[in-house]
Protein backbone atom coordinates (compact mmCIF):
# COMPACT_ATOMS: atom_id res chain seq x y z
CA UNK A 1 0.00 0.00 0.00
CA UNK A 2 2.83 2.39 0.86
CA UNK A 3 4.42 1.79 -2.54
CA UNK A 4 1.12 2.55 -4.27
CA UNK A 5 0.66 5.77 -2.30
CA UNK A 6 4.23 6.84 -3.03
CA UNK A 7 3.70 6.11 -6.73
CA UNK A 8 0.48 8.15 -6.79
CA UNK A 9 2.19 11.04 -5.04
CA UNK A 10 5.06 10.90 -7.51
CA UNK A 11 2.66 10.94 -10.47
CA UNK A 12 0.70 13.85 -8.98
CA UNK A 13 3.90 15.77 -8.31
CA UNK A 14 5.19 15.16 -11.84
CA UNK A 15 1.85 16.25 -13.33
CA UNK A 16 1.83 19.47 -11.35
CA UNK A 17 5.39 20.22 -12.35
CA UNK A 18 4.86 19.43 -16.03
CA UNK A 19 1.54 21.27 -16.43
CA UNK A 20 1.72 24.39 -18.57
CA UNK A 21 1.35 27.59 -16.58
CA UNK A 22 0.13 30.97 -17.75
CA UNK A 23 1.89 34.20 -16.76
CA UNK A 24 0.74 37.74 -17.43
CA UNK A 25 3.21 40.57 -16.88
CA UNK A 26 5.37 37.99 -15.03
CA UNK A 27 2.55 37.14 -12.59
CA UNK A 28 1.32 33.53 -12.46
CA UNK A 29 -2.39 33.29 -13.26
CA UNK A 30 -4.33 30.69 -11.31
CA UNK A 31 -7.73 29.66 -12.70
CA UNK A 32 -10.07 32.65 -12.44
CA UNK A 33 -10.99 35.98 -14.01
CA UNK A 34 -8.67 38.98 -14.12
CA UNK A 35 -9.49 42.55 -15.10
CA UNK A 36 -8.74 46.21 -14.48
CA UNK A 37 -8.80 45.79 -10.70
CA UNK A 38 -6.10 43.12 -10.85
CA UNK A 39 -3.63 44.71 -13.30
CA UNK A 40 -3.32 48.43 -13.94
CA UNK A 41 -2.03 47.74 -17.47
CA UNK A 42 -5.43 46.25 -18.38
CA UNK A 43 -7.49 49.15 -19.72
CA UNK A 44 -10.68 47.14 -20.25
CA UNK A 45 -11.93 43.60 -20.78
CA UNK A 46 -10.76 40.51 -18.97
CA UNK A 47 -8.50 37.45 -18.92
CA UNK A 48 -10.12 34.16 -17.93
CA UNK A 49 -8.06 31.09 -17.06
CA UNK A 50 -10.29 28.01 -17.10
CA UNK A 51 -10.15 25.38 -14.40
CA UNK A 52 -8.25 22.99 -16.64
CA UNK A 53 -5.38 25.50 -16.63
CA UNK A 54 -4.78 24.99 -20.35
CA UNK A 55 -7.60 27.16 -21.72
CA UNK A 56 -7.11 30.91 -21.74
CA UNK A 57 -9.95 33.24 -22.69
CA UNK A 58 -9.42 36.86 -23.73
CA UNK A 59 -12.69 38.78 -23.57
CA UNK A 60 -12.41 42.16 -25.34
CA UNK A 61 -9.06 42.63 -23.59
CA UNK A 62 -7.32 45.98 -24.10
CA UNK A 63 -3.74 46.43 -22.88
CA UNK A 64 -1.60 49.48 -23.63
CA UNK A 65 1.58 49.76 -21.61
CA UNK A 66 5.33 50.06 -21.39
CA UNK A 67 6.90 47.09 -19.67
CA UNK A 68 10.05 47.39 -17.58
CA UNK A 69 13.18 46.64 -19.58
CA UNK A 70 13.47 45.36 -23.10
CA UNK A 71 12.85 41.76 -22.05
CA UNK A 72 9.37 42.28 -20.66
CA UNK A 73 6.60 40.10 -22.14
CA UNK A 74 2.85 40.38 -21.66
CA UNK A 75 1.99 36.67 -21.86
CA UNK A 76 4.49 33.89 -21.22
CA UNK A 77 3.91 30.18 -20.72
CA UNK A 78 5.93 27.50 -19.01
CA UNK A 79 7.41 24.85 -21.27
CA UNK A 80 5.60 21.76 -22.59
CA UNK A 81 1.93 21.02 -23.14
CA UNK A 82 -0.85 22.83 -24.98
CA UNK A 83 -2.71 26.11 -24.58
CA UNK A 84 -6.02 27.03 -26.21
CA UNK A 85 -6.59 30.79 -26.43
CA UNK A 86 -10.26 31.59 -27.03
CA UNK A 87 -10.78 35.10 -28.38
CA UNK A 88 -14.06 36.88 -27.64
CA UNK A 89 -14.70 40.17 -29.42
CA UNK A 90 -11.76 42.39 -30.32
CA UNK A 91 -8.63 42.05 -28.21
CA UNK A 92 -5.86 44.64 -28.49
CA UNK A 93 -2.43 44.20 -26.90
CA UNK A 94 0.00 47.09 -27.36
CA UNK A 95 3.29 47.26 -25.49
CA UNK A 96 6.67 48.95 -25.72
CA UNK A 97 8.15 45.91 -24.05
CA UNK A 98 9.88 42.90 -25.59
CA UNK A 99 6.89 40.95 -26.91
CA UNK A 100 3.17 40.27 -26.54
CA UNK A 101 3.35 36.44 -26.46
CA UNK A 102 6.43 34.36 -25.65
CA UNK A 103 6.65 30.58 -25.36
CA UNK A 104 8.73 27.47 -26.01
CA UNK A 105 8.02 23.71 -26.40
CA UNK A 106 4.32 24.46 -26.66
CA UNK A 107 1.33 23.94 -28.96
CA UNK A 108 -0.84 27.06 -28.86
CA UNK A 109 -4.09 27.65 -30.75
CA UNK A 110 -5.86 31.01 -31.15
CA UNK A 111 -9.55 30.58 -31.98
CA UNK A 112 -12.36 32.98 -32.99
CA UNK A 113 -12.72 36.71 -32.40
CA UNK A 114 -10.00 39.24 -33.18
CA UNK A 115 -6.46 39.70 -31.91
CA UNK A 116 -4.43 42.85 -32.56
CA UNK A 117 -0.80 42.84 -31.41
CA UNK A 118 1.81 45.58 -31.49
CA UNK A 119 5.11 45.33 -29.66
CA UNK A 120 8.30 47.33 -30.02
CA UNK A 121 10.23 44.11 -30.70
CA UNK A 122 8.41 40.84 -31.45
CA UNK A 123 4.63 40.52 -31.43
CA UNK A 124 4.97 36.75 -30.99
CA UNK A 125 8.31 35.24 -29.96
CA UNK A 126 8.70 31.46 -30.14
CA UNK A 127 11.66 29.36 -29.05
CA UNK A 128 12.11 25.70 -29.97
CA UNK A 129 9.52 23.09 -30.91
CA UNK A 130 6.36 25.19 -31.04
CA UNK A 131 3.21 24.96 -33.13
CA UNK A 132 1.19 28.17 -33.40
CA UNK A 133 -2.24 27.77 -34.98
CA UNK A 134 -4.84 30.41 -35.88
CA UNK A 135 -8.38 29.07 -36.46
CA UNK A 136 -11.42 31.08 -37.60
CA UNK A 137 -9.94 34.29 -36.26
CA UNK A 138 -8.81 37.71 -37.41
CA UNK A 139 -5.19 38.28 -36.45
CA UNK A 140 -3.42 41.59 -37.03
CA UNK A 141 0.24 42.05 -36.20
CA UNK A 142 1.43 45.67 -36.36
CA UNK A 143 4.90 45.45 -34.81
CA UNK A 144 8.21 45.39 -36.71
CA UNK A 145 8.42 41.60 -36.42
CA UNK A 146 5.18 39.61 -36.40
CA UNK A 147 6.39 36.14 -35.46
CA UNK A 148 10.03 35.28 -34.84
CA UNK A 149 12.46 32.85 -33.36
CA UNK A 150 15.87 34.52 -33.22
CA UNK A 151 17.67 31.27 -32.47
CA UNK A 152 18.10 28.18 -34.66
CA UNK A 153 15.28 26.92 -36.89
CA UNK A 154 14.07 24.07 -34.70
CA UNK A 155 10.61 22.72 -35.50
CA UNK A 156 8.74 25.99 -35.05
CA UNK A 157 5.61 25.97 -37.19
CA UNK A 158 2.73 28.35 -37.92
CA UNK A 159 -0.60 27.19 -39.37
CA UNK A 160 -3.36 29.59 -40.45
CA UNK A 161 -6.79 27.93 -40.87
CA UNK A 162 -9.82 29.76 -42.30
CA UNK A 163 -8.52 32.99 -40.80
CA UNK A 164 -7.62 36.51 -41.76
CA UNK A 165 -3.95 37.09 -40.98
CA UNK A 166 -2.37 40.48 -41.55
CA UNK A 167 1.27 41.20 -40.77
CA UNK A 168 3.04 44.54 -40.98
CA UNK A 169 6.29 42.94 -39.83
CA UNK A 170 8.29 40.00 -41.09
CA UNK A 171 7.77 36.36 -40.13
CA UNK A 172 11.21 34.83 -39.71
CA UNK A 173 13.36 31.89 -38.62
CA UNK A 174 10.54 29.38 -38.43
CA UNK A 175 10.45 25.82 -39.73
CA UNK A 176 7.23 26.20 -41.74
CA UNK A 177 4.31 28.52 -42.44
CA UNK A 178 1.19 26.72 -43.71
CA UNK A 179 -2.18 27.91 -45.00
CA UNK A 180 -5.29 25.72 -44.72
CA UNK A 181 -8.54 26.96 -46.22
CA UNK A 182 -7.12 30.41 -46.94
CA UNK A 183 -4.82 32.19 -49.37
CA UNK A 184 -2.46 35.13 -49.76
CA UNK A 185 -4.09 38.35 -50.93
CA UNK A 186 -0.86 40.32 -50.63
CA UNK A 187 1.72 39.97 -51.95
CA UNK A 188 1.08 38.75 -55.46
CA UNK A 189 3.49 36.28 -57.01
CA UNK A 190 4.95 33.04 -55.72
CA UNK A 191 5.28 32.87 -51.95
CA UNK A 192 8.02 30.61 -50.62
CA UNK A 193 9.68 29.88 -47.33
CA UNK A 194 13.46 30.21 -47.37
CA UNK A 195 14.69 27.71 -44.78
CA UNK A 196 18.29 28.87 -45.03
CA UNK A 197 17.26 32.18 -43.49
CA UNK A 198 13.85 31.22 -42.21
CA UNK A 199 12.04 34.15 -43.82
CA UNK A 200 8.95 34.16 -45.98
CA UNK A 201 9.71 35.40 -49.46
CA UNK A 202 7.78 36.52 -52.52
CA UNK A 203 9.71 36.21 -55.79
CA UNK A 204 12.97 36.27 -53.80
CA UNK A 205 12.05 39.33 -51.71
CA UNK A 206 11.50 38.94 -47.93
CA UNK A 207 7.86 39.59 -47.05
CA UNK A 208 7.39 42.40 -44.55
CA UNK A 209 3.73 43.19 -45.19
CA UNK A 210 1.13 40.64 -46.20
CA UNK A 211 -2.52 39.70 -45.89
CA UNK A 212 -4.11 36.26 -45.80
CA UNK A 213 -7.86 35.72 -46.15
CA UNK A 214 -10.10 32.63 -45.89
CA UNK A 215 -11.03 30.87 -49.10
CA UNK A 216 -14.53 31.66 -50.30
CA UNK A 217 -16.50 31.91 -53.49
CA UNK A 218 -15.64 35.26 -55.09
CA UNK A 219 -18.42 37.84 -55.03
CA UNK A 220 -18.93 39.44 -58.44
CA UNK A 221 -17.95 43.11 -58.29
CA UNK A 222 -16.23 42.76 -54.90
CA UNK A 223 -13.00 44.42 -56.06
CA UNK A 224 -11.53 45.11 -52.61
CA UNK A 225 -12.50 41.62 -51.38
CA UNK A 226 -14.34 42.71 -48.26
CA UNK A 227 -17.33 40.44 -48.95
CA UNK A 228 -19.71 43.11 -50.24
CA UNK A 229 -20.18 45.32 -53.29
CA UNK A 230 -20.41 49.08 -52.73
CA UNK A 231 -18.77 52.39 -53.60
CA UNK A 232 -15.52 51.15 -52.02
CA UNK A 233 -15.17 48.73 -54.92
CA UNK A 234 -15.68 51.57 -57.40
CA UNK A 235 -12.85 53.48 -55.70
CA UNK A 236 -10.60 50.40 -55.72
CA UNK A 237 -11.22 49.88 -59.45
CA UNK A 238 -10.50 53.56 -60.20
CA UNK A 239 -7.20 53.27 -58.31
CA UNK A 240 -6.24 50.28 -60.46
CA UNK A 241 -7.07 52.22 -63.62
CA UNK A 242 -5.00 55.18 -62.42
CA UNK A 243 -2.12 52.89 -61.52
CA UNK A 244 -2.03 54.07 -57.92
CA UNK A 245 -2.89 50.62 -56.54
CA UNK A 246 -2.30 47.27 -58.23
CA UNK A 247 -3.30 45.12 -55.26
CA UNK A 248 -6.76 44.41 -56.71
CA UNK A 249 -5.86 44.41 -60.40
CA UNK A 250 -7.24 40.91 -60.95
CA UNK A 251 -10.54 41.36 -59.10
CA UNK A 252 -11.07 44.79 -60.73
CA UNK A 253 -11.58 43.12 -64.11
CA UNK A 254 -15.27 42.66 -63.35
CA UNK A 255 -16.44 42.16 -66.92
CA UNK A 256 -13.63 39.65 -67.56
CA UNK A 257 -12.36 41.24 -70.76
CA UNK A 258 -8.71 41.03 -69.73
CA UNK A 259 -8.23 44.70 -68.78
CA UNK A 260 -9.48 47.18 -66.20
CA UNK A 261 -11.32 50.11 -67.76
CA UNK A 262 -14.34 52.33 -67.26
CA UNK A 263 -16.39 49.36 -68.46
CA UNK A 264 -15.60 47.62 -65.18
CA UNK A 265 -16.72 50.70 -63.26
CA UNK A 266 -20.04 50.55 -65.10
CA UNK A 267 -20.35 46.84 -64.33
CA UNK A 268 -19.83 47.50 -60.61
CA UNK A 269 -22.48 50.24 -60.59
CA UNK A 270 -24.91 47.89 -62.32
CA UNK A 271 -24.31 45.25 -59.64
CA UNK A 272 -24.87 47.82 -56.87
CA UNK A 273 -28.09 49.03 -58.56
CA UNK A 274 -29.23 45.49 -59.23
CA UNK A 275 -29.46 46.01 -62.99
CA UNK A 276 -26.70 43.56 -63.90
Amino acid sequence: MKKILLLLCAVATFSSLSATKVYFNKAYLEPGTYGTSDFDIIKSGSIIVHDDGTTLELDNLVVDCELTGNKGSLFTFSNNGTIDVILKGKNSLVTKGHTCFEYSHLDITFTGGELYLKSSWYDIFVQYYTNTVFVDTKFTSAGPTSIANNSAIIEDNVIVKNSTFEAAGIVETLNSFTLEGCHFVRPEGEVTFNKSRGTLECDGTPITNFLIKPDSEPVEGDVNQDGQVNVGDVTAAYNVILGSDTEFAESADVNNDGSVTVGDITAIYNIILGTN
